[in-house]
């Protein structure tokens, strides 16, 4: 994809986060009314519904995703991804992508149970610059719990 417009990049890229992910109903408990032969309430599996009355999507990550593996999707070195950060024809198709990696990362901080995250701090770290003394004001093993009093 040498040479390529800003229009071929983004659907390059959308191409990568469409190969290895999808958009998902979320679906809820609803009580139908009935019950079962030993009195209790039955329920069924329903699409939940926002405020608005819209059913709710969220982005279900097949394979996770991550900045060079998007840059081998579209062929790309690591030098050759920066270069396109500052060129303004490809700046926000690169910057989009990239926020959308980061979103996927911060929500996984927000959302994985356990205390499996050093994959995910370490990439923060690496590829968006996150610095949690700084955004929090004490070390990352500290926020989560794991630091010595």
């Amino acid at each position: 994809m040498a040479r390529a417009t800003a229009k071929k990049w983004r659907e390059g890229i959308e191409d990568y986060f469409a190969g290895i992910s999808r958009m998902t109903e979320v679906t809820e408990a609803a009580a139908t009314g009935e019950k079962d032969k030993n009195g209790r309430e039955i329920f069924e599996q329903r699409t939940a519904r926002n405020g608005r009355g819209e059913a709710v999507l969220v982005e279900q990550w097949l394979v996770p995703p991550s900045i060079a593996d998007l840059q081998n999707h579209l062929g790309l070195t690591a030098a050759q991804w920066e270069l396109m950060k500052e060129d303004d024809g490809t700046k926000a198709v690169v910057m989009a992508a990239e926020r959308r990696v980061e979103r996927y990362l911060r929500r996984e901080l927000l959302t994985r149970p356990g205390k499996d995250l050093k994959g995910v701090i370490l990439t923060l770290q690496h590829d968006f610059g996150f610095d949690s003394e700084a955004a929090e004001g004490g070390t990352l093993e500290e926020l989560l719990g794991g630091g010595e009093e």
